[in-house]
């Protein structure tokens, strides 16, 4: 049973790190542009000026930003020079991503038209090995719990989409998912 656990465990890590950035062609890059992380005390600007880039935008606690090339530079060769820099921690072309699963209507209990073979032939389905891990075992007896902090119930584009009382409120030990106000403000409600 821990052995299953394991693997279950692993293969959504590894789908959820996968969804995170699956490109969505072999090479889909932003015309001239790089992401870079900085090692701490690096000078975002000083780096910029070194390689002739425009800092185009950033996020300076977490020391990555997105530079721009001038048009015609060989953005491998410039990626791979950054990469020898010792204040750079990581540079590369920037790409169009998006989660593995671009298209919603795949998953059986939502898509009434969709099969077994539809769910099982994901992309992410592949990746994270699942056929193997269910020949290891398919989970029975294991409870699943989905802690989803993010969803608004009254935006206009989730609403109607979301179920009432479906599931388990650990928080509040009711079948209310919705939060509940608790006459201080420091969750907005």
């Amino acid at each position: 049973m821990k052995t299953l656990a394991r693997v279950v465990g692993k293969a959504w890590l590894l789908f959820g790190l996968l969804a995170l950035a699956l490109p969505v062609g072999a090479d889909d890059r932003v015309t001239n542009e790089l992401l870079v992380e900085l090692v701490r005390g690096a000078s975002a600007e000083q780096v910029a000026l070194r390689y002739g880039l425009t800092i185009e935008d950033g996020i300076d606690v977490w020391r990555m930003w997105l530079m721009v090339a001038a048009d015609g530079t060989d953005i491998d060769q410039l990626v791979s020079e950054m990469n020898d820099d010792p204040d750079v921690v990581e540079a590369e072309p920037h790409r169009n991503l998006e989660n593995p699963e671009g298209v919603l209507r795949t998953i059986g209990d939502l898509d009434r038209s969709a099969g077994i073979d539809q769910f099982r032939g994901q992309v992410s389905a592949q990746t994270v090995k699942a056929a193997q891990a269910h020949g290891t075992g398919q989970g029975a007896g294991v409870i699943v719990a989905v802690l989803d902090t993010g969803m608004s119930y009254h935006h206009e584009a989730t609403a109607s989409q979301i179920m009432d009382h479906s599931g388990r409120n650990l928080i509040e030990g009711n079948n209310d998912a919705r939060p509940q106000p608790n006459g201080i403000d420091d969750d907005g409600d």
